[in-house]
Formats: structure tokens, sequence, C-alpha cells
């Protein structure tokens, strides 16, 4: 009766059987070599069209000299290199990569790898907001277009029907000193640095840019005054609110007062001169201004 023979060393992870009065005996069995799958880089959050940097880590051996990539069992690429760059799906989804190596001697082939596993994230929708949202001629606008997660992005915009592109790692777009013809609709969109596909358009803003309101200057008592008398210069602008005032003597760069109304107390020969009112809105640089008499 033949008896069979075999020699399995769990440590090393191979096996090897004989069977008595034969002279075959049967090679090792393979290792079984599991893989590592892993991103390189980037960091997520990934959107479609993303590149990516994977890399196919195989613990036994040195000498493997080929790889083979695997998206959900399918194969998508392959090469010498155990490092690759693969563009992600256009369509969002969560996603497998695994690998497997080849080499000249056996075990010829790797298992398949654990896998890596990617989430495609579908492109957020830019939020585009406007300040200040009352617009005069003269003033600075800003347009903020607002993505999140934030990172990796580059913006469009369209602007009155031409497209511009913001400054590197700017998410703003600054009308300097708005004119009338500025007015008209604006919308912006993110642009992946990654893989220079574009998210949706945001909504859309309606500019309006307006004349400036006729400011109304008085003072009390009119000239002339004379002194120990209190004179009062006030600024008017009718139903509107939210602007701020800076009064000025001569060329003084610094205010004697602020507020709409500025009244000097006891009229001294010191306080003769021209003043000015510098009027602004709220964060606005203030730089309309009306003069008052000496």
């Amino acid at each position: 009766m033949l008896q069979d023979h075999f020699i399995c060393v769990s440590k090393d992870y191979w096996c090897q059987g004989e069977m008595r009065n034969r002279t075959v005996s049967p090679q090792m069995s393979e290792y079984p070599t599991i893989p590592t799958a892993a991103i390189v880089s980037p960091q997520p959050p990934f959107y479609p069209g993303d590149k990516v940097t994977l890399r196919c880590d195989i613990a036994e051996y040195t000498d493997w000299y080929w790889y083979t990539w695997y998206r959900d069992g399918y194969s998508i690429q392959n090469g010498g290199s155990r490092a690759i760059n693969i563009s992600l799906p256009d369509r969002a989804g969560q996603y497998q990569y695994t690998c497997e190596g080849s080499r000249g001697m056996r075990p010829t082939t790797s298992q398949h790898s654990t896998p890596a596993s990617i989430i495609v994230t579908a492109f957020p929708v830019p939020t585009l907001t406007v300040q200040p949202s009352h617009v005069f001629t003269g003033e600075t606008v800003t347009l903020t277009c607002a993505i999140q997660p934030s990172i990796g992005w580059t913006y469009q915009w369209d602007i009155l029907g031409s497209i511009r592109t913001s400054e590197p790692n700017s998410n703003t777009y600054i009308i300097n000193r708005a004119t009338v013809s500025d007015q008209g609709e604006y919308w912006c969109s993110g642009v992946r640095e990654r893989s220079r596909k574009s998210s949706p358009f945001s909504n859309t803003v309606q500019l309006k840019v307006e004349e400036l309101p006729l400011a109304t200057l008085t003072v009390e008592p009119q000239s002339p005054v004379f002194t120990g008398e209190n004179v009062t210069l006030k600024c008017v602008i009718e139903s509107l609110s939210g602007w701020t005032y800076k009064w000025y003597k001569g060329s003084s760069r610094t205010p004697v007062s602020e507020g709409n109304t500025f009244t000097i107390r006891g009229a001294a020969e010191s306080h003769k001169g021209q003043y000015f009112v510098v009027r602004g809105r709220g964060e606005t640089d203030p730089h309309h201004h009306n003069q008052a008499g000496e």
C-alpha cells in the first residue's frame, strides 16, 4: 500500500508532499504573498477626474518586475513601476483598487493585494456672494466664490459675459471704483487644480450700481460766526442709512469728529478754516466728500 508523506511549515507558508515508492517529488507551493495597495497622494476628498498616485507594496522578495492594477476587479494598467498615476472616474462613487506583482522565479505571481478604497465625491456647487449688496459709483465691490472644502480649487468668473480667472489661492474678484457699466449678472465656478475639470456654475448675482445719492451739507448759524457761539455742521443723505461720516479741517488727515453732525462749542479764532466731511458705508473706503465753508 502506498503511503503519502507531507511536510508543511506554517511559519514560512509553504508545503511539500511525497509519495513513497515514487521517484517524483512535487515542487514547493507558492508563497501566498499578499501585497498592499496604498494611496500615496493626495489626501481626500477626491473629485471626478482627480489625479491620484497609488503604490503596490509586496513584503517578500525584491525582484518583482511587473505590476498589474485593477479597479473593481477589472485590469486598468500595468507596468514595471510599483507606483502609478491614474485619473479617477468621471462618476461619483466608491471604487476598490488592487494590485498584483510578477517575477521570473517561483512564485511567479503574487496574490491580489488588499484594496485601496477611494470615494469619488460629486462636484460641489459654489456659492457666490457680493459685498456690499447695494452699490454706488466709486465704491469697492467684492465678489466671493465659496466652495467647501476650499483646498485644491482655482476660480473662474463670468464678468458680464467675459470669462476671467482669479489670482492663485484667491476666491475673490474685486471691482475697484465701481461704475454704472459694471452692473449686470455675475457667476463663478471652481476648477480643480488636479484635473482642470470644472464644478457646476454658482448661483447668479445681479449687481446694480447706482449714482451717488445727493448729500446736503448745512451750517448753523450762517456766517458770520462770532466768538463764543456754537456752530453745528450737518451732512444729510435722505432716505438712506448705513453711512459713516468723518469730519476734517483743512489738509489734516486726522478727523476732528465723527457722525453726520459736528458741533463746535464756543467758537474761537482757532476754529476758523475749511471743513470737509467724508462719508462712506460700513467697511467701504470713505472717499465721497462734501465741503463746508470757513
